[in-house]
Formats: structure tokens, sequence, C-alpha cells
């Protein structure tokens, strides 16, 4: 258990303004086992996270808590990169890719 406490982190005064790290598509070779303090492996810790059925299921679950509309959260990787993507009932938020603020959030129609 002492282990297990010296591992543990607590992190303060996350931004996760347009211009953060955490916004941004994320490199997949990047930790996943902590996350780290400025959160710019955020994606790749998720992705991990999410392939555990459980605890995707718990993290909508704590997500609806103060989110309720939201329906699925997802890490897909992509071309040597992992990005996450909220999505709330018929709307699906990302990072933008083309145009714009690159760290920036823009609305796109849901693909179910």
């Amino acid at each position: 258990m002492a282990e297990r406490l010296e591992q543990t982190a607590f992190y303060r005064e996350w931004n996760f303004g347009r211009a953060t790290q955490a916004r941004n598509s994320q490199k997949t070779d990047l930790p996943q086992d902590s996350l780290w303090e400025d959160a710019s492996n955020l994606a790749p810790v998720l992705n991990r996270l999410l392939n555990k059925p459980q605890v995707k299921q718990d993290m909508l679950e704590r997500m609806r808590d103060s989110h309720p509309t939201v329906t699925d959260i997802q890490a897909p990787l992509r071309d040597n990169t992992v990005q996450v993507s909220l999505h709330n009932l018929c709307i699906t938020y990302r990072p933008a890719r083309v145009g714009g603020d690159p760290g920036g959030a823009q609305r796109r129609p849901s693909r179910k």
C-alpha cells in the first residue's frame, strides 16, 4: 500500500483553455500509466482507461453528474495521434483540425 500511495499525485489549477496542450491531438508514444501535471498526455491516458469497460462506465457516470447530456467519451488512435472526443446527445466536441485556433474546440455533428 505504501508503494501505491507514493505513486499518487494531486494536481491543482488545471487549465483546459483554448491553447492548452491537453486540447490538442497528442502522440501515441506518450506515457499512459500516469497523467503529467500539465495534462499534456491526457489523451493517451484516457485511451488506456477507456479500453476497460467498467472504468469507462464509471467515468461516464461521474461525468454525467455535472453534464447529464454526455452520451460517450472516446480517445481513438488515428495516424499516430490520439484525441479525446465527448459526445453530447447529437453534438460531438473535439479539438479543431483545420482553420481557426488549432487548440480550440469546434462543434461537429455526431456520426452515430
